[in-house]
C-alpha cells in the first residue's frame, strides 16, 4: 500500500481506536471499526495481514477483560507491535 499523508494519518487513526476499543469493549471493538480494518488488512503486506487477523480472532466474541488480557499475552503483544512498527515506518516515508 502507498501512503499518502492522508491516509497514514486514516489508518494510524483507525488502528488506535481499534486497540482503544479493543481494551475497552472486548470483541465489540471489530463491529464498530471494521470497515476500517478491513481496509488496512486489503492493502497490507501478508504478515501484518496475518497479525490484524490473529488479533481478530484473539479478541472476537470475547469480554472487554478476556479482550485486554489477550492484547497482553505474549501473541497479542507480538501482533499489536508488528502491525504498530509497519504503521510506524511506512508513515515516516510520506
Amino acid at each position: 500500500m502507498k501512503f499518502d499523508a492522508a491516509k497514514c494519518g486514516e489508518l494510524a487513526g483507525a488502528w488506535a481506536t481499534f486497540l482503544a476499543g479493543a481494551a475497552t469493549a472486548g470483541g465489540d471493538a471489530l463491529k464498530s471499526s471494521e470497515a476500517s480494518i478491513n481496509e488496512l488488512k486489503k492493502g497490507s503486506p501478508d504478515a501484518v495481514k496475518k497479525n490484524v487477523e490473529t488479533i481478530e480472532a484473539g479478541i472476537k466474541g470475547k469480554s472487554m477483560l478476556d479482550a485486554a488480557q489477550y492484547l497482553a499475552s505474549p501473541e497479542g503483544s507480538k501482533a499489536t507491535t508488528a502491525v504498530t512498527t509497519w504503521l510506524s515506518v511506512e508513515c515516516t516515508k510520506v
